[in-house]
């Protein structure tokens, strides 16, 4: 089997590395071929060299050179098509090889059909998480491709530059006043405290933080249960 696989790297390299400037001799080579044929049956009818070497040209129906172009471009589509075809071939031929070798070790052949289940289904667990924790907006945005996070810069004493997502709620009724590029604009902070929630054994501690009313609505978000506050709450 290893035998199998380095002829067909080996085949594909060649097929690789042929260049343009070789099959373009190879074509014009062969177009000389068939000029030189042709003066050399003129002459025996009785022409002399160059005037047979002129009517093989002319009977090619176009110039020399327009000849010649066409018998590249016909030598790389040739090319072209074989490279493919014998791809294929090499290709197939190594595939029925590592067929037949695993049939003769089946227990190997088992092991090998276990890991690749096992390394596809963990790539497919991985991307699954991955699509849904970064790729996919948040479940609850009705549309996340809208969303956008506002930043400000403030100059401190000494001439830096600091950005922070922190706005001032002065700022923040500013922009709610004055912004004319967003449909709506909602405020909110993390959680910056811990209270109690419940009474006796069932109480537990839950971090709390602040937002303005139209926070969840902008989102998109619906209540199971209730309803949102209000901006007089």
């Amino acid at each position: 089997m290893p035998t199998s696989g380095i002829g067909g790297v080996k085949r594909a390299f060649a097929l690789a590395i042929r260049r343009l400037s070789v099959i373009h001799r190879d074509a014009e080579e062969e177009l000389s071929s068939l000029i030189d044929e042709r003066t050399d049956l003129l002459v025996e009818r009785g022409m002399s060299r160059d005037e047979a070497r002129a009517e093989a040209i002319r009977l090619l129906g176009k110039p020399l050179e327009d000849a010649s172009a066409d018998v590249r471009r016909s030598a790389e589509r040739r090319e072209r098509v074989m490279s493919i075809r014998e791809w294929f071939d090499g290709a197939r031929a190594d595939v029925l090889y590592a067929i037949r070798g695993l049939r003769r070790e089946v227990l190997f052949s088992s092991f090998i059909v276990v890991t690749l289940a096992l390394a596809i289904g963990v790539n497919a667990a991985m991307f699954g998480i991955v699509d849904r924790v970064l790729l996919r907006g948040p479940a609850h945005v009705v549309a996340p491709n809208r969303l956008v996070r506002i930043y400000w810069s403030v100059r401190g004493p000494a001439g830096e530059d600091r950005t922070s997502a922190a706005i001032d709620p002065h700022i923040y009724a500013n922009l709610e006043l004055e912004a004319q590029a967003f449909s709506g604009i909602a405020m909110y902070s993390r959680a910056s405290s811990v209270s109690v929630l419940g009474n006796g054994a069932s109480a537990r501690l839950i971090s709390s933080a602040t937002a303005t009313s139209n926070f969840l609505s902008l989102l998109g978000t619906r209540v199971i249960a209730g309803r949102f506050f209000v901006p007089e709450e």
